[in-house]
């Protein structure tokens, strides 16, 4: 062990670096289930491999034979597995990697399954060069690391997440370095023939004691401490040139909202798919009623996406939106826009990281934030040049127009060049699409009546669901969702109602943002989360006035929906109906996160004399507890999984061994139908289990007679059967 006992420090300091490095990118990604105990056993795994080629081996010319040996060992098996090892790399590497991106881009979650692949085969390159550089007196290469990792999120603008690991980041870096420092002053001394009688132990616990008392001490100090001029040296450099402003437009262009921060698809460059929704809290407000909050309006229909025409953003100089002002200039604004009708609500931020102000239709200012404001006076909307972080307060005026108008006007005809691009239509616009429209509207006396017959033929004879099927190629989205595919969520519901409304000559326009729940209420405080998130449309009044329609619910009100259906239907074999069948479905990453929890069995060290000759009994003896230990483990969360009293667990165990024998459901299938077209050995099987998981998933209902144990084996029975017996205990252990 003496080995073990020399190079403990530099093994337990670059675990420690590279768990917190795995940490920020866990929090500045918000990666779901990430599994920091696959993370260990990897690194333990290397520190054995390490051991072997360092600890064992003692001359250079061994190594490098044992080095020549794997080389050549490597190569042989990568000439036989070729293209697996092509395969691995194309897809579980290079295209996962693409995806990730795609989705951090488009603030989808993402998953530690996802990453899996990409950090087993980098963790053992950065750890083996870590160790080169350690152990050739290049002692910092660790902290250099972890000092890059945390200056690449600042300037990807983690602001908020950054901030929150700097303390735990200087606690772990000033005990890195003094323990380093300490190490090689006294290899230092001993090259010199002078040997110290200090204890090293007591040495490194005052090191740590003291960056624990410097971290408690610098908690509680101010943190936003600002200068003289409240700027930094680079806002100086930048009037000085004339290019702040410039510079805070872009900006706020690139942070503006959609809804692919909450995560749904990019509206931008395709309508529709299936989509998975969390419940994490965006922001809060505090109101004394729920609102429409928008985000962000989109005016051109592609056919497949919806686009902007214009994103000219002005700086707001009197601190009033001038459209508001322009409106209360016309007869009709005279009477919506009353000075006692202005209300003001409160917003904090928490985990929406976006430019855009969320701001009711009918805001006339912000306030209350310190930093530059700009306007989309086309459309109401505002942004600032950087993601808002700190609260702030809106004005806006608390009116219906239907209220104080519906009795002496109806909606606008716009057919001015300054609405005319809220009439656009894509050349491919069906004709059955154009004639259903005109059939509902034959018999309208006026376009108010349009408006609500567009908008209850919608709500009425569609259904909603989150789990939408992908737009074929070549066609057209409304097309497809009116006479193809009649199911959908808001995205859906929105753009057929803004497409139908202009087809009826109502200037209308694609809203994205989030519309408050009464169920999220505490008090006057609302909680606003991604699956309230929301798509809408506004439609012309008058000039400059526009009111909200909206014929669909948000993700939210829908499950509240079908959880009150449930409860009233009771005895019925099929109660979901327009469900997300989506979070049940994760059955891989639910089973890493059941893993996280599993408690490693702790390491007992045996001190044993170690040499050459031992050497492949020692290997053998390692492969022996590695086995046992999967076995234990095993059987441990076997019992935990079949005295739950919940069988999602099973179902999730039952799926993860599904996928190794690349059985699957496809993306267009809900779990019944996956379960219904399976084989009918297996469709035995799951069948009632998925149908006890709908009912405890979404109606909170468990059912202790179902005999886990005997699907359990039944299930293990099937996949004996299928491949032979070889072929199942090898997928079971890989």
């Amino acid at each position: 062990m003496e080995w073990f006992k020399e190079k403990k420090t530099g093994i337990l300091l670059h675990y420690i670096n590279i768990m917190f490095l795995f940490v920020v990118i866990d929090v500045c990604y918000e990666i779901e289930n990430f599994n920091y105990l696959y993370v260990t056993l990897l690194y333990l795994g290397l520190m054995v491999i390490y051991w072997v080629y360092n600890g064992l081996i003692h001359r250079k010319w061994q190594r490098i034979i044992v080095f020549l040996l794997a080389t050549l060992c490597a190569l042989i098996l990568a000439y036989f597995y070729k293209d697996k090892i092509a395969e691995f790399i194309n897809v579980d590497i290079i295209a996962n990697i693409d995806d990730i991106n795609n989705q951090l881009l488009n603030a989808e979650a993402t998953y530690f399954y996802q990453f899996k692949p990409v950090i087993t085969v980098i963790l053992p390159v950065v750890v083996f060069i870590l160790f080169f550089f350690y152990y050739n007196n290049m002692t910092e290469g660790v902290l250099l690391l972890t000092l890059a990792v945390m200056i690449f999120f600042w300037y990807l603008e983690y602001f908020d997440e950054i901030k929150i690991l700097i303390i735990p980041f200087i606690i772990i870096a000033i005990v890195t370095y003094m323990v380093n420092n300490y190490k090689k002053v006294l290899l230092e001394l001993q090259k010199k023939g002078i040997y110290s009688s200090i204890d090293g132990t007591r040495v490194i616990i005052n090191v740590i004691v003291f960056t624990l008392i410097a971290g408690i001490v610098v908690l509680p100090l101010p943190q936003d401490i600002k200068g003289k001029d409240e700027l930094s040296i680079f806002q100086i450099l930048e009037n000085e040139y004339g290019e702040a402003h410039n510079r805070g437009s872009e900006a706020a262009k690139s942070g503006i909202f959609g809804l692919q921060y909450t995560g749904y698809n990019n509206t931008e460059n395709r309508l529709g798919g299936p989509i998975r929704l969390d419940n994490q809290v965006a922001f809060r407000v505090v109101s004394d009623k729920a609102l429409y909050l928008k985000g962000d309006v989109r005016d051109e229909y592609t056919g497949y996406s919806w686009k902007k025409t214009t994103d000219e953003l002005t700086e707001l100089q009197k601190g009033i939106n001038p459209s508001i002002d322009e409106a209360r200039n016309n007869d009709i604004g005279n009477v919506i826009y009353p000075e006692n009708k202005l209300k003001e609500i409160k917003i904090f931020p928490e985990k929406l990281r976006s430019s855009s102000f969320m701001v009711p239709i009918y805001t006339n200012r912000i306030k209350d934030y310190e930093g530059e404001i700009f306007i989309n006076e086309e459309n109401s909307t505002f942004v600032t040049g950087s993601y808002i972080s700190k609260p702030y307060t809106i004005e806006y005026y608390d009116v219906e127009y239907k209220i104080e108008m519906l009795d002496y006007y109806t909606v606008y005809y716009g057919y001015n060049d300054k609405y005319s691009r809220y009439l656009q239509l894509p050349e491919g616009i069906t004709t059955r699409t154009v004639e259903l429209v005109y059939d509902l509207v034959k018999d309208c006396n006026n376009n108010q009546e349009k408006v609500e017959k567009l908008k209850d033929y919608l709500s009425n004879n569609y259904s909603y669901t989150l789990d939408a099927s992908v737009l074929p190629e070549g066609r057209d989205f409304v097309d497809y969702f009116l006479f193809e595919d009649p199911k959908g969520y808001c995205v859906y519901f929105a753009t057929a109602l803004t497409v139908m409304y202009r087809i009826a000559g109502i200037p209308a326009r694609y809203v994205e943002g989030y519309k408050m729940s009464e169920t999220s209420k505490t008090g006057n405080v609302y909680a606003v989360t991604n699956d309230t998130a929301h798509a809408w449309v506004e439609y012309l009044v008058s000039d400059d006035l526009w009111a909200i329609s909206d014929c669909s619910p948000t993700a939210l009100e829908n499950n509240i929906i079908i959880e009150q259906e449930k409860k009233q239907e009771e005895n019925t074999t099929n109660p979901l109906t327009n469900v997300n069948p989506d979070r049940p479905n994760n059955a891989e990453e639910i089973e890493e996160a059941d893993d996280d929890k599993e408690e490693s069995a702790e390491d007992k060290g045996v001190d044993i004399v170690y040499n050459r000759n031992l050497l492949y009994v020692e290997l053998t003896a390692l492969a022996v507890l590695i086995m046992s230990s999967y076995f234990v483990v095993t059987a441990r969360k076997r019992k935990k999984m079949l005295k739950s009293e919940s069988v999602i667990p099973l179902y999730n165990y039952i799926n993860k061994r599904l996928k190794r024998y690349n059985i699957t459901k496809r993306i267009d299938e809900t779990e019944k139908e996956f379960a219904a077209h399976s084989e009918m050995e297996l469709k035995d099987i799951l069948k009632p289990l998925t149908k006890k998981v709908y009912e405890e998933y979404y109606g909170g209902i468990k059912d202790h007679r179902i005999d886990k144990r005997k699907i359990y084996y039944d299930f293990e029975k099937y996949l004996r059967k299928k491949d032979g017996i070889l072929t199942y205990y090898l997928k079971r252990l890989f």
